[in-house]
């Protein structure tokens, strides 16, 4: 067997890591672009807000409900708009 790896011979079981490894960066780059995909936090939270100020109003519209509708965390309304006036 270490004659095999000398001269240059690859291990049977080699090919088959081989092949493991790119279906497994096949799945991982479909992930990838799913995510990539999708909006940013602040695009939702604008779009999210939009609808909803349309609706219901801007007083009526709380931060919990509009953070919940854009799936995005409190913290990226902040980070991004300071406030949900910033927002509006």
């Amino acid at each position: 067997m270490a004659a095999l790896h000398q001269q240059g011979g690859a291990h049977p079981s080699d090919s088959n890591r081989q092949n493991d490894r790119s279906e497994s960066c096949e799945v991982y780059a479909d992930q990838v672009a799913s995510v990539s995909a999708r909006p940013l936090p602040a695009e939702r939270l604008v779009t999210s807000a939009a609808r909803l100020f349309d609706r219901h109003g801007i007083r009526a519209v709380g931060v919990d409900q509009l953070v919940a509708d854009a799936d995005v965390a409190r913290a990226s309304l902040y980070q991004n708009f300071g406030s949900k006036d910033g927002l509006v």
